[in-house]
């Protein structure tokens, strides 16, 4: 169904370059699709603005720390009550879920009415709200109707899961360069879907999503990066 690629429930994130990928792993046929696609991003100057790719400055807000710090060993979604990440996303074709613009994700709270741990965040991505998520380690899982395995351990290149009827593979992405920086042990969350359909979802350890790829059959969604953190 058109637009209905992207969420799963609905936590947006993940994507094939023009984030730098200097790993030496094999690219799949989705990452090829999305390399391609990626170019069209950049020739997009619809109601996203002007193009915008990796390459493309972007001035923090004062309190922002865009120096492109991580915290080595860290989570790959690192999650913690006041942490703020900020993205910029262009549209794709006619567009899909997530709102071309400027906009923040964060973490507002912590929730213990379920026996386990839960973080209420509150999505970039307009057509996501506000979700709760569980997490072990680098283990997440969407807490809200219908829930499912967002992120699944080990994290290793060819490592598969399914979450209710999607399957998803981990693949190494090596260092990616993003507005934000430059980071080290990046890996991409790949949604195993036909070989028109596109949705991917870069994170780094320590650092959180830093880039976001989403296009369906008609090639319309968007693409997302990371331009600024909080911490």
């Amino acid at each position: 169904m058109k637009h209905a690629l992207g969420l799963i429930c609905a936590l947006t994130f993940g994507c094939q370059t023009p984030v730098e990928n200097k790993s030496s792993s094999t690219s799949d046929d989705a990452g090829n699709d999305a390399g391609n696609a990626t170019t069209d991003a950049g020739t997009n100057t619809g109601d996203g603005g002007d193009a915008t790719d990796a390459s493309t400055p972007f001035e923090c807000p004062p309190g922002m720390n865009d120096a492109g710090t991580i915290d080595d060993g860290g989570l790959l979604m690192p999650f913690s009550v006041g942490r703020r990440w900020t993205y910029r996303a262009t549209k794709l074709g006619s567009g899909g879920t997530c709102s071309p613009g400027i906009h923040d994700w964060t973490v507002d709270g912590i929730d213990l009415s379920g026996g386990r741990t839960a973080y209420n965040t509150n999505s970039w991505c307009d057509g996501a709200g506000t979700e709760t998520f569980y997490q072990d380690g680098d283990k997440v899982e969407l807490r809200d109707t219908g829930g499912g395995i967002v992120l699944d351990v080990p994290v290793e290149d060819g490592h598969t899961w399914t979450s209710s009827t999607t399957t998803f593979v981990w693949r190494d992405a090596g260092t990616v360069t993003v507005p934000v920086g430059t980071f080290n042990d990046c890996w991409k969350r790949v949604r195993s879907m036909n070989d028109k359909d596109v949705e991917e979802r870069t994170f780094c350890r320590g650092v959180g999503e830093v880039h976001e790829y989403s296009k369906d059959e008609f090639g319309d969604g968007w693409e997302a990066f990371m331009v600024c953190k909080n911490f």
